[in-house]
């Protein structure tokens, strides 16, 4: 029995090793460019990665052309593993007799996954602002999986953290944790005290206007488009940058161990033991 593993980042190799290290027998290859042919993918599992495509269209793989996500399931065996999948392509592989499991669906996953994330937005928030976070003025917009344990982080580290989040449950949760929480109606002037801003929040809160008072602030963008975002010409000294799929990027031997673990969780769930 055989674990394909097809394109992604450095996590896919870790979990290549863990896989092998969990007894699975396992094969990481290059997928077939676009155009390349009808050559078949020979497996019992496909392991894509996190996120399955960055377009909506094609493998998020290395490739100056890669093959389309459709192109590579459907050369693939029955069972799929991988993330960010749409649900009409679920439902079509689901009906091409295929089972398929999106790992950002399952908490065991995502509640690591958020961890990792975290822990790496913090690194990568000292970086920007090139500061200690005891302190520091963060703010985080949002109070989501990722964005509590943002703030926790934070506050251990002794930062002052406001916390900027429209449910009146997620702001109570944010007090209790010790943060300052503030609605994002009118969150404008309190983001002026920040010297570091995550937003966690797939919608476009921080628009132009909102933003024109930040000043000497690094801005660190969490959630997944860039079209959340937009910051005033106004905002004085400030800073912004995009960092997305932070996991495979400064953890991806934890990342790839977790991917690796889910995946022998599921397996051994449904009774198959392909080892």
């Amino acid at each position: 029995m055989t674990i394909l593993i097809l394109g992604g980042d450095s996590r896919q190799k870790y979990a290549s090793e863990e896989l092998s290290r969990l007894g699975y027998s396992v094969r990481q290859l290059e997928p077939i460019p676009q155009g390349s042919g009808s050559v078949a993918y020979n497996a019992d599992i496909l392991l894509l990665p996190i996120p399955a495509t960055r377009d909506g269209i094609h493998l998020n793989c290395a490739l100056d052309a890669p093959p389309t996500l459709h192109a590579v399931a459907a050369k693939g065996p029955a069972r799929i593993f991988g993330g960010g999948f749409s649900a009409d392509f679920v439902s079509e592989m689901r009906r091409s007799g295929r089972e398929i499991t999106d790992l950002l669906s399952l908490d065991v996953f995502t509640e690591q996954n958020a961890a990792l994330t975290a822990e790496a937005a913090i690194a990568v928030g000292m970086q920007a602002c090139g500061q200690s976070m005891s302190g520091l003025c963060v703010g985080v917009v949002g109070y989501g999986r990722i964005a509590a344990r943002l703030a926790r982080h934070l506050l251990l580290l002794g930062a002052r953290v406001l916390v900027f989040a429209r449910r009146e449950e997620a702001r109570l949760a944010a007090r209790l944790d010790g943060a300052e929480p503030f609605d994002t109606v009118g969150m404008r002037l309190h983001l002026a005290e920040c010297r570091l801003l995550y937003n966690t929040v797939p919608a476009p809160l921080l628009d132009r206007h909102t933003t024109e008072l930040l000043s000497d602030c690094a801005v660190i963008e969490l959630a997944s488009g860039r079209e959340n975002i937009s910051l005033s010409p106004k905002a004085q000294r400030t800073t912004l940058q995009f960092a997305h799929s932070l996991p495979g990027k400064i953890f991806p031997v934890s990342a790839g161990r977790i991917i690796a673990r889910t995946l022998d969780q599921t397996m051994q769930k449904e009774g198959l033991n392909l080892k």
